[in-house]
């Protein structure tokens, strides 16, 4: 018999080796699993066959170390944040001191005063950052929270002072000033003596108006959008693609693309957006988890730590379009150690169904795509190559070509992704008691085989 692992040894196995004890395989078994996957033609098949021998229940158990909301956490961050902001040499660590206090965010359970106490702390690094818009962000949402009644005036006088620097030279902003001062005058009484420092600054505020207008000019954050480059004349058949373009298809080659024209320097010849997307672990709470751009006043998701939003619009849309049931199966890949590209083929899985209306639309139209007779307009949508599954699905033609090896480690990936959806979400319409059931139901191996697919798209690609 061979040997099983604990899991702080998994780190120094071969890749496939550590997966297989994940998976309760006895790695003695891999020889003779890599000798029956080179006999299979089919993702689904493959991911059939992997399912198929992994007997162990325990498999479906919750693994530890996953990241939950937590009082602890959220207070332990803010306590951090607040060290750092209280340094002599605060614009040094002004990065550092913003991203404790969301971290402080993420973990704090929402609607709570932690939340709130979270929002306004973070708001004063803003303050201090010259991101006075953001700041005003962070002040609203710790007022639509439980914040507590006494520190209400200096939040408002901060708010105050925010419009003034935003103000400039001009006459903008009177009604949102006047109203902020009001806010901060009324809540003053409650502001505690004992707080001298505040107490002072905001007298200050309410005498002299003026005069405490912020020293520090307004950081104006780069609109890439707003610069991006434009087609002159885009293609009729390439959605975000230069008429001097075309696609070609031949034996040779493949489907490729080849110029209708000659192509002056300096041209631009295609601006797409990309179908999905993910972020890169180290940018998970800088940046937005939907749209990408960089934030510093970001919102959580409600439920895991994994993920922030520049907006909740942001937040509404990627629920909408795939959070809502990656959520917690991403937190449960996180805490075994997958890879990124695990969450994002799963991702890819969960746009697709959403895309088709149901697996089975889904499985209806991949159906479809198999049997497509043309290979140059395969994934044309109406003679249009458009930004939508039947694009991406094609993307990866050549799986007769990759190793066995190769297909059962993606396989093993495949299927933790297919357990965490089954135990962390309501996809296959019920919840599974036993591993025995998952290879004898068709709607999970037909997602499986379309995950292992995404894993080999992913591959080729998907541009880091």
């Amino acid at each position: 018999m061979g040997e099983y692992h604990h899991l702080r040894d998994w780190s120094d196995l071969e890749p496939n080796t550590r997966l297989l004890n994940m998976a309760r395989i006895d790695p003695s078994e891999s020889d003779a699993i890599n000798m029956q996957m080179s006999t299979l033609h089919t993702n689904q098949e493959r991911v059939k066959y992997i399912l198929s021998v992994m007997r162990d229940d325990a498999v479906l158990l919750e693994p530890p170390g996953q990241t939950l909301k937590s009082l602890h956490y959220s207070e332990l961050y803010q306590r951090t944040a607040t060290q750092l902001f209280s340094d002599t040499n605060i614009s040094r660590r002004l990065d550092r001191t913003i991203d404790a206090y969301t971290k402080s965010i993420v973990f704090a359970l929402p609607q709570s005063q932690t939340l709130a106490l979270g929002y306004a702390n973070r708001s004063a690094a803003l303050f201090t950052a010259g991101l006075y818009q953001d700041c005003l962000r962070d002040i609203e949402r710790a007022l639509l929270l439980p914040y507590p009644d006494n520190l209400k005036s200096k939040l408002y006088a901060r708010q105050a002072r925010c419009w003034m620097a935003l103000r400039g030279d001009t006459n903008n902003y009177i009604d949102e000033i006047s109203k902020a001062l009001q806010n901060t005058a009324e809540h003053l009484d409650q502001l505690p003596e004992s707080d001298a420092t505040s107490l002072r600054m905001v007298i200050k505020i309410l005498n002299d108006p003026e005069k405490m207008i912020p020293s520090k000019a307004v950081f104006k954050k780069w609109q890439a959008v707003d610069h991006m480059p434009r087609l002159a004349d885009e293609s009729t058949e390439l959605k975000g693609v230069s008429s001097a373009l075309k696609v070609q298809y031949n034996q040779q080659f493949g489907r490729h693309v080849i110029a209708t024209r000659d192509i002056k320097s300096g041209e631009v010849i295609a601006v797409m957006k990309p179908y999905a997307n993910y972020l890169l672990p180290e940018k998970r709470l800088t940046h937005c988890d939907y749209c990408l751009e960089q934030t510093w006043s970001s919102v959580p998701c409600d439920i895991c730590c994994q993920v922030v939003y520049c907006n909740e619009d942001c937040k509404t849309k990627a629920c909408n379009e795939y959070h809502d049931i990656e959520c917690k199966a991403a937190r449960r890949l996180i805490a075994q150690f997958m890879p990124y590209t695990t969450i994002f083929a799963m991702r890819l899985a969960i746009m697709a169904i959403k895309e088709a209306g149901s697996i089975r639309n889904l499985r209806k139209k991949v159906k479809a795509l198999d049997k497509w007779k043309d290979p140059r307009t395969l994934g044309f949508t109406k003679g249009v190559l458009e930004m939508n599954y039947d694009s991406i699905y094609p993307s990866f033609q050549h799986c007769d070509k990759v190793s066995a090896k190769d297909h059962v480690h993606k396989a093993l990936l495949t299927s933790f992704i297919l357990i965490a959806l089954a135990v962390k979400s309501d996809l296959f319409g019920k919840r599974f008691s036993s591993i025995r059931e998952f290879y004898k139901d068709n709607d999970v191996t037909f997602i499986g085989g379309l995950l292992l697919k995404h894993h080999q798209i992913i591959l080729t690609n998907m541009h880091p």
